[in-house]
């Protein structure tokens, strides 16, 4: 019994993070195209069923990326919590206090700076998906950019992307 509620509660966390990963792209489409969000969850679904590798291979180079960047601040904040430590000379605390608190101090700010960027490639992805030859016209060098990697439609026989 306990097995199957663990299952249970395993399918439903799954569940819970495909509908959180399919609403921030739902509010993507409603920030950039203004669309109510039950129209923006619609083309989110219809995104993925014409690019849905894309959207999968987007999250998973930034996530990582962005959560190295947290660690990478919680030990940063952590190293200058001990220099702090070591430097104002105070010894009735422990060394550990001074690099906890700088750990925690450092890695929630290094989440704050990392909500825009990871909104800001959601949002290029979607931009990309959605209209390339726009973003060809309006920015050559970011559409060529973007092109070298995988293509998020197939191309026809003249090598141009397909919209």
């Amino acid at each position: 019994l306990k097995l199957a509620f663990c299952c249970c509660i395993c399918l439903i966390s799954c569940l819970e993070r495909c509908l959180k990963w399919l609403t921030d792209y739902a509010f993507v489409y409603v920030a950039v195209y203004g669309t109510p969000f039950i129209t923006s969850g619609t083309k989110v679904l219809e995104l993925l069923a014409s690019s849905g590798v894309g959207a999968i291979a987007q999250q998973t180079l930034v996530t990582p990326v962005l959560s190295l960047a947290a660690l990478l601040g919680a030990g940063c904040g952590g190293a200058l919590g001990y220099t702090a430590h070591e430097i104002t000379g105070i010894s009735r605390y422990h060394h550990s206090v001074g690099i906890l608190v700088g750990a925690s101090v450092g890695y929630f700010l290094t989440l704050l700076g990392r909500a825009p960027v990871d909104a800001g490639s959601k949002t290029l992805f979607v931009c990309y998906a959605e209209s390339p030859r726009e973003l060809a016209s309006k920015s050559p060098k970011l559409h060529a950019k973007l092109r070298e990697g995988a293509p998020l439609t197939p191309k026809d026989t003249s090598g141009m992307v397909q919209p």
